[in-house]
Formats: C-alpha cells, sequence, structure tokens
C-alpha cells in the first residue's frame, strides 16, 4: 500500500511540475509571438528583443535540464531542439542581416501555444463547444507551420550561403541548427501522427 502511495504522489507532483511548466510557456509563448510578427513585418529586431527570446530559451532550458520528466515527457528531445534554438539565436546576433530570421522560426510557436492551451484542460470549461475548435486548428496548423517554418529559414540560409560577401561560417552554424530543428519537427509529427491513429482505432474509425 506504501508503495502504491508514494507512486500516486509522486505521478501528482508530477503533474504539478508539468501544469505549472505548461502555464509559464503559456504565458511567455504569446509574448514571443507578438515581438516575431512585429519583426517579420518590419524585418527587423532589437537587442531587447533578442535578449528577451535568448533568456526565454535558456531559463527554459535549464529548468528541463532540472525536471526532466517532471516537467516534459521528452526531455532530451527538447533540450536538444533548445540547445539547437540558442546557438541559431545567438549565431544570428553577429550579422544585420541574419537577425530577424529568429522571427520565421517563432511562427511554430502558434502551433505550440494551441497544444498547450488544449493541455491546460480549461478550454472545454471556459469555451464548451467551441473549444474544437482549437483542436481542429492545432491539427491544420501542426504540418504548414512545424515544417513550413524551418524548410522557409532553411531555404532562405542556404541561398545566403551561395551569395557572396556572407559570413560561412554563421550561415553552416545556423543551417546545421535548422536542419536539426527541422529533424525534431519531423520526429515529432511522426509521434502525433502514431497517436491519432491510436485514438481513431480506440474509438472503431
Amino acid at each position: 500500500m506504501k508503495e502504491k502511495e508514494k507512486k500516486l504522489e509522486g505521478k501528482g507532483q508530477t503533474h504539478i511540475c508539468m501544469a505549472v511548466h505548461n502555464w509559464f510557456n503559456l504565458f511567455t509563448l504569446p509574448t514571443i509571438l507578438l515581438l516575431a510578427f512585429r519583426d517579420l513585418w518590419y524585418w527587423s529586431t532589437d537587442t531587447y528583443t533578442q535578449t528577451f527570446v535568448i533568456s526565454y530559451f535558456i531559463i527554459d532550458f535549464f529548468w528541463i535540464l532540472a525536471g526532466q520528466q517532471w516537467v516534459v515527457k521528452d526531455p532530451a528531445s527538447v533540450l536538444l531542439h533548445h540547445a539547437a534554438t540558442i546557438v541559431l539565436l545567438v549565431v544570428s546576433t553577429f550579422r544585420e542581416e541574419y537577425k530577424p530570421f529568429w522571427s520565421s522560426f517563432a511562427m511554430i510557436e502558434v502551433n505550440t501555444v494551441l497544444l498547450l492551451a488544449l493541455r491546460s484542460g480549461k478550454l472545454e470549461a471556459w469555451l464548451g463547444p467551441i473549444a474544437s475548435i482549437f483542436h481542429t486548428a492545432f491539427l491544420l496548423s501542426w504540418f504548414p507551420l512545424r515544417w513550413g517554418c524551418p524548410l522557409y529559414t532553411l531555404g532562405a540560409l542556404v541561398s545566403f550561403w551561395f551569395e557572396s560577401g556572407h559570413d560561412k561560417v554563421h550561415l553552416t552554424l545556423m543551417i546545421v541548427c535548422s536542419l536539426l530543428l527541422l529533424h525534431m519537427q519531423v520526429k515529432w509529427s511522426a509521434k502525433l501522427l502514431n497517436g491519432q491513429i491510436r485514438t481513431m482505432v480506440s474509438h472503431g474509425l
């Protein structure tokens, strides 16, 4: 009985840790998205924005590193994603024309915000039947955002690489990081499809 109680207590603590981490992201990511939309519109950025975005990913990286499965289900994958993102962000600050590229990658987080909103379990209580719209928007935006944004950025960086006058070292680092981030999106897409197929099978569809 004691072992069972300990397991239940551990699950409860894990749920709380994940919930706190989800709400932290649910409040922070929309701010990052607003900054990203602004930077995309003007195709420029500033030091304060870069510092804020890099700080967020560093804080979240060490949070997940410390919390592991208590915070996210697949810490290794998220840590690799964050490490690649931090390197991409930092390297992009070295050249003025590379700085706004972070904002095209950040559009992925629109889908992440939808995912976090669904995970919160509050949508149905707050919105009732309208909450299903969020689930549909999440599924429909997955591939356009999670594949489209990395592919667009990757294509732009590769075209820069073949132009004269660009720093090949910085661009190569950014291209490698972009490939890593695209790889993570493909991996998570496979998990999503697997989960959706299992759901359909379990419901007899």
